[in-house]
């Protein structure tokens, strides 16, 4: 909805036009509702088109993986990693309606890959499998939206190679050998190109990969069923009428109004990961006073927290974890300049080392395990904060993060301070703060297991999630390499996350749940704004989008059918 905005009734509102809200928009609409989308900022997508498009959804892949799967394995897995804070009544909403969510998605048109392997991050606990739970969104042409494909969140900076952002899978597997096989490297070129014209044509990309994809399929057929938008425009304050939350207010540039929505409200407006209040609350580094940096969008900063207040809301912060952790590399001022580590630690010839240059953890792990590490280790000091640091050989043959091996130019990333490079170990180590007996020591220790292709210490390379993350031409072991020749290159890395775990209280109907653990009529909450199904554990791909897309959608319904009560 493009023009000023009316004094109007709908029968569901959706606040937030990430991948729940899209999801919740989508469902309410199909179930007969007149369904609004209210987004506070001028895109579509949120953090969710920023992402990698994977969403967790037992029983809903094709993949002859799947196959190994059950409902009874699937819940112990569960419990396992959400431990005390496992939630039976989202549990098994979450479960029971999964399949069939991404089943009536996929009729709509959604087009996505059943990968045959894509394995459950926490190897070791009881129900975790190699593939069959983890789904993922196709590249698509965002030409199909037509002039409407402007509206699309663009992917962070720092996740573009010449413009292009490579799919997650053979396609980010051919941009790592770019400089190693001649066909990659004319693959490559050939993305690369595409990816020019269709700037030149339409002033972006318009291929779209990942979360992008995603967004930009949910976007169209939530056009498709009928969903109105309204863009730039922030909802101020809800209302009630008779106990139910019935009504919004809506400031956007062309004034202020008052819209009704018959069948409720659904919060899916981001959670609290820029909310300097609620982190100190939640999140015990930043209560200690440590820096964090978030890779979710700025607009993650407690509002649905401040729209539900007049119904004291419960939030649930014991969760496991509260947030989906990873570590960051923060450069420049620009918020598209951050750049969150979600493989290239795991890659063989590569370490991090905490502010005394020693290791601190298995690298090859998730980054949500890793982020845990950096704040176990970051107790006690003055900042949070370590380095990823490589040798020659593995600079110019995967790159350090965001830095790109040859014949990417280096400078700007020396420029920004990005990357520091030392020509020996005593040079890095002064310029990174180590000890250099310390730095030399650990290197020593770490190579000598590394020729061996094992690591005694932190048993990285020991488990098929640690080796499928590494590279997998590499041998003997695809997660290790040893650190050989300088120079030596490091980048700073600091504590992030992806998304809050800690959230609004709901029900199995996605109802926001009051301080006495009882609905609050006509409100409703999914996506990052609410407590994770998973109790603050994070089973593997997708850990964030899968409950988005699944309890948006069990909002919508549930909205729509109360608005024909």
């Amino acid at each position: 909805m493009k023009s000023h905005p009316r004094n109007d009734s709908y029968e569901v509102i959706v606040v937030g036009a990430g991948a729940a809200g899209l999801s919740a928009a989508i469902f309410a609409a199909q179930s007969g509702a007149k369904t609004l989308v209210i987004e506070r900022t001028g895109s579509i997508g949120g953090t969710s088109a920023l992402s990698g498009g994977w969403m967790w959804v037992p029983g809903a892949s094709r993949a002859k993986s799947a196959a190994e799967d059950s409902r009874q394995t699937t819940l112990a897995y569960i419990h396992a990693i959400a431990g005390e804070h496992y939630r039976t009544d989202l549990v098994d909403a979450y479960l029971d309606h999964a399949p069939d969510v991404v089943r009536r998605l996929e009729r709509l048109g959604l087009k996505l890959s059943h990968a045959e392997t894509a394995p459950d991050y926490n190897e070791l606990c009881p129900g975790a499998l190699k593939g069959g739970r983890a789904i993922s969104a196709d590249s698509w042409d965002a030409r199909r939206l037509g002039k409407r494909r402007r509206d699309i969140r663009r992917p962070l900076t720092s996740m573009r190679v010449f413009g292009v952002v490579p799919q997650l899978g053979v396609e980010l597997d051919n941009f790592v050998r770019a400089n190693q096989s001649p066909a990659s490297f004319i693959y490559v070129a050939r993305k690369i190109a595409a990816a020019t014209i269709q700037t030149i044509l339409y002033g972006r990309p318009t291929r779209l990969t990942n979360g992008n994809a995603l967004v930009g399929q949910l976007y169209k057929i939530a056009i498709d069923s009928g969903v109105r938008f309204l863009l730039q425009s922030r909802v101020t304050d809800l209302s009630a009428e008779n106990g139910r939350v019935n009504e919004v207010e809506v400031t956007s540039p062309w004034g202020q109004a008052c819209l009704g929505a018959r069948g409720g409200v659904i919060l899916t407006c981001g959670g609290i990961s820029h909310n300097l209040e609620w982190t100190k609350k939640y999140f015990p580094h930043v209560r200690a006073g440590l820096t964090h940096s978030s890779a979710t969008i700025a607009e993650h900063d407690g509002d649905a927290i401040r729209l539900a207040q007049a119904w004291r809301p419960r939030f649930v912060g014991a969760v496991s974890q509260p947030a989906a952790w990873a570590p960051v590399t923060v450069f420049g001022s620009s918020a598209q300049h951050i750049f969150p580590h979600l493989r290239s630690i795991g890659l063989p010839g590569l370490v991090a080392l905490n502010q005394n240059g020693e290791r601190f953890t298995n690298e090859a792990d998730s980054y949500h395990d890793f982020g845990q590490s950096l704040i176990r280790d970051s107790q006690g000091r003055t900042k949070a904060g370590a380095y990823l640091m490589a040798d020659a050989a593995t600079m110019g043959k995967y790159g350090v993060g965001y830095a790109k091996p040859f014949p990417i130019p280096r400078f700007s990333y020396y420029q920004s301070g990005y990357l520091v490079k030392g020509r020996t170990l005593d040079e890095i180590a002064r310029k990174c703060g180590f000890n250099p007996e310390t730095l030399k020591q650990t290197i020593a220790q770490y190579n000598a297991d590394a020729d061996q292709g094992i690591d005694s210490r932190f048993s990285r390379g020991d488990t098929f999630y640690n080796r499928f993350r590494g590279d997998k031409l590499h041998q003997p072991n695809p997660s290790i390499g040893p650190i050989g020749q300088g120079p030596y290159y490091a980048i700073p890395i600091t504590i992030g996350d992806l998304g809050a775990f800690a959230g609004l209280d709901i029900d199995a109907g996605a109802r926001a749940l009051n301080e006495d653990s009882q609905p609050i009529p006509g409100l409703f909450v999914a996506g990052s704004a609410s407590v994770s199904p998973f109790g603050g554990g994070y089973p593997g791909y997708g850990a964030m989008l899968g409950p988005a897309i699944v309890m948006g959608a069990i909002a919508g319904q549930q909205a729509a059918a109360d608005a024909r009560a």
